[in-house]
């Protein structure tokens, strides 16, 4: 009888942290983007919801936008396809996340 293994793969990369969700003091989800070959910054991603930890910490760190900001009068989509906007709060765009993401799974016939 021959079985398969699952594979699970998480990548990891950095992005920027352009906006939020909820409050500065208290974030709920980060609204993620990476600079083009022009240097505009793009939204390109969001995250899960904070836990209340994570949330802590990403707030030591986060300072509203000022004029000017890359993504001044954008509408984020609540979800894919979806009319419903994000209530975001911009925020400077000088701080990094790391994020990880699965990758495609991969299922591979054992001997």
């Amino acid at each position: 009888m021959q079985t398969r293994t699952k594979i699970k793969r998480r990548d990891t990369n950095k992005a920027v942290i352009g906006a939020v969700t909820g409050t500065l003091a208290h974030p709920q989800l980060l609204i993620l983007g990476h600079h083009d070959q022009t240097g505009r910054l793009r939204a390109v991603s969001r995250t899960v919801p904070l836990r209340p930890d994570q949330a802590r910490q990403v707030a030591e760190h986060l300072a509203a936008a000022g004029p000017g900001h890359p993504w001044t009068g954008v509408r984020f989509a609540a979800s894919w396809g979806s009319r419903d906007a994000l209530d975001a709060v911009l925020v400077r765009p000088e701080r990094v996340a790391e994020i990880s993401a699965a990758a495609p799974v991969t299922e591979c016939p054992s001997p």
